[in-house]
């Protein structure tokens, strides 16, 4: 089975939380690879994740908001 978005929706924005939150390990690369491919097609990606770490290596940039107290 093969992960994609629609080949009918291009979106110009697409905004997810927590993508890999109770994705089985074996399923990471092709939801990374969806992001990945959205943005290669000219998709903005904003990423909401309490564990950035697992796809910094795909980001442009990452911005970090940390609770204070």
């Amino acid at each position: 089975m093969t992960l994609a978005l629609p080949a009918l929706l291009s979106p110009r924005v697409l905004a997810v939380c927590e993508p890999l939150e109770g994705v089985p390990l074996v399923r990471i690369p092709d939801v990374v690879g969806i992001l990945v491919d959205a943005r290669t097609a000219g998709c903005a990606v904003a990423v909401l994740s309490v564990n950035p770490g697992e796809l910094a290596a795909e980001a442009d940039s990452i911005v970090s908001i940390g609770a204070t107290g």
